[in-house]
């Protein structure tokens, strides 16, 4: 599967690792066409592992983020965060915000260089879906920060849902059994 999606979406953007004092390590993406001239929106996204494993450096998350901001022509951010049980809940999501307004305050120079810091996309995979998710509530309610959407990929969210409120929305593609 590799091999044909090798083929199909070849992994030609360029990526670089930022450090900061306050950050856990974090890499950036471009796509191969990236032109300062022309500002890109920016993916500012957290990996997934049940807030106990990965990073955002193996090769699986390094092949599907150069392949995305190849074809979608977007700058990305893979962001870390610490990692339970060493570091448990909420850490992660401190980490996660953190690293949103290291961003938003425009540190680093490739950030500043490629990124429309106007249009930022929120996502993840997994607990990253979860991060992603939160870290957007809570941009909303901060304000002073504004960006586009979050994109969770397969996100582990722990929702309560009120059954009698989902059927009252009756919003087209919530079924109450009728």
């Amino acid at each position: 599967m590799d091999k044909i999606l090798d083929e199909l979406f070849p992994s030609i953007a360029v990526g670089k690792y930022v450090a900061s004092p306050s950050l856990d390590p974090a890499r950036i993406y471009l796509p191969p066409n990236a032109d300062p001239t022309k500002k890109l929106p920016l993916l500012v996204y957290y990996h997934g592992g049940g807030f106990i494993v990965e990073s955002a450096f193996p090769p699986l998350y390094h092949k599907h983020l150069n392949r995305l901001v190849t074809q979608a022509n977007v700058v990305a951010v893979s962001v870390n965060y610490r990692l339970a049980p060493e570091f448990p809940l909420p850490i992660a999501f401190e980490d996660s915000w953190r690293a949103l307004k290291w961003i938003a305050e425009g540190e680093e120079e490739w950030i500043n260089e490629f990124a429309d810091l106007k249009s930022v996309y929120l996502g993840g995979d997994s607990a990253g879906g979860n991060i992603a998710h939160n870290i957007a509530m809570r941009v909303g309610e901060s304000g002073g920060f504004q960006f586009g959407r979050d994109v969770p990929e397969l996100p582990r969210l722990w929702i309560r849902l009120d059954a009698k409120r989902l059927r009252s929305s009756r919003s087209g593609w919530i079924s109450d059994g009728d």
